[in-house]
């Protein structure tokens, strides 16, 4: 599945992060965000990087590398 099947998630800010603590509960989850920018985000992009290649996954992928060189 992906993206384009859940397209949703996309369209609602904040629904990944709901999903994310349904699944795995709130200590998780803030452990998750605490970590984010310094663990989890480098690791994300450079995966993201070896999917299939589409406009979206595009945008996404310079938005992220963008609040990557900040």
């Amino acid at each position: 599945m992906s993206l384009k099947h859940f397209h949703v998630f996309l369209d609602v800010k904040g629904l990944l992060n709901q999903d994310f603590l349904l699944l795995f509960g709130v200590e998780t989850a803030s452990e998750m965000l605490e970590k984010w920018d310094t663990t989890f985000r480098s690791k994300v992009i450079n995966e993201a990087k070896h999917l299939t290649q589409s406009t979206e996954l595009c945008r996404l992928l310079k938005a992220a590398e963008k609040l990557t060189e900040r």
